[in-house]
């Protein structure tokens, strides 16, 4: 079983990586909203983007929760806890490379969104036998 104290060490060692590791989810070549501008509506799209991922995420992830029972949907449940911190950490900091800038609001959207996405892929890949 994973403790609360791994996870938050696990945590606090992503963000001890470089900076460059947590910077431009939003230029990624398959992120959503490219070329949309001004900035506000950048915002906004990457807003509805992220929105729209954790939706598509949170329908996976209930329907593998549905199928899977005992310690598999324990374990199931405390990864999915333990990403939740990962995935907040990730983005704040993230945005926190843009010291407040306008930047950041856009910059922490994309990547919320980006590895929501990713994460919903992982899922797929791992519990895909217990999806329709």
């Amino acid at each position: 079983m994973v403790t609360k104290a791994f996870a938050l060490t696990f945590v606090a060692t992503l963000l001890t990586l470089p900076a460059y590791a947590y910077a431009q989810h939003m230029n990624d070549p398959n992120a959503p909203c490219r070329g949309v501008g001004p900035e506000s509506k950048l915002t906004h799209c990457l807003y509805n983007a992220a929105q729209n991922a954790d939706t598509h995420l949170q329908q996976t992830f209930q329907s593998i929760q549905g199928k899977i029972h005992g310690s598999d949907l324990e374990k199931l449940q405390q990864m999915e806890k333990i990403w939740v911190l990962y995935k907040n950490s990730f983005c704040d900091a993230e945005y926190a490379l843009y010291d407040g800038g306008s930047g950041g609001p856009p910059a922490h959207f994309a990547c919320l969104e980006a590895l929501t996405r990713h994460h919903e892929d992982e899922l797929k890949t791992a519990y895909g036998r217990y999806l329709d």
